[in-house]
């Protein structure tokens, strides 16, 4: 499998993930900044307000979004990584 169609296969796994955990931390002003593709104020918001031990694989699925968004690939691919494992019910984390 190629890095490219690994990545991609990583980011869709993990968004659709996302998309189905209901449960775990919310925050409405990050979730606006974040559909109004405001990303780099995203990532300072979480930075300062969600500790990390409070982010869960939404959370960080988000945080790949947002930083592959701000075109930071690697750490797009760890937040990502890190909401699959997040994630007791994806049994390929």
């Amino acid at each position: 499998m190629t890095i490219r169609r690994c990545w991609a296969f990583i980011r869709a796994s993990v968004l659709l993930v996302g998309t189905f955990t209901l449960s775990g931390y919310c925050d409405d002003t990050f979730d606006k900044l974040i559909d109004s593709k405001n990303y780099s104020e995203a990532l300072n918001y979480a930075d300062a307000k969600i500790p990390s031990s409070s982010r869960d694989s939404k959370i960080w699925a988000k945080l790949g979004r947002a930083n592959e968004g701000q075109g930071l690939v690697e750490k797009a691919l760890a937040c990502y990584m890190v909401a699959g494992r997040l994630d007791a019910k994806n049994y390929e984390a």
